[in-house]
């Protein structure tokens, strides 16, 4: 399978990219093929320029409920790091990968997105919680 990318693989990652953004730095995400040098196949993969990282993807609202969680309530998952923004970035990443997993494990998530309505809470959350809440949902 040396170089060959599935039609279904290719439309997956096609729309992978459009969809999420960096769990880093919040940036779009492109399609590239990378050459790795003396290995003989190229693989095709989603890949942040800004971070110059092979990178997968978080869906956005994910991404701004982890900025709110890093940038207002203050999580540091590496407090043993210079305060920089290397740090915030791997903070911001740890809790992308948390609420990743939180939403797949409720079942409300999946390779393809959400299953369901969500809003998105947007880049500035200073005036909510930074909840994701599902619209249409009662909440008791």
């Amino acid at each position: 399978m040396d170089g060959i990318v599935s039609a279904e693989r290719l439309e997956e990652i096609k729309n992978r990219s459009k969809r999420c953004v960096c769990k880093y730095c919040g940036g779009r995400l492109r399609v590239r093929m990378l050459d790795f040098g003396q290995i003989e196949t190229a693989n095709l993969e989603i890949f942040c320029e800004n971070c110059d990282k092979i990178e997968y993807g978080v869906e956005p609202e994910i991404y701004h409920s982890a900025q709110y969680a890093v940038d207002i309530l203050g999580f540091n998952a590496y407090q043993d790091r210079a305060d920089n923004e290397q740090r915030r970035r791997l903070n911001i990443a740890k809790v992308c990968e948390l609420l990743f997993w939180h939403d797949r494990e409720l079942g409300i998530l999946d390779q393809y997105g959400y299953k369901v309505p969500v809003a998105d809470p947007g880049e500035n959350m200073l005036d909510n919680d930074g909840s994701i809440i599902i619209d249409g949902e009662k909440i008791l």
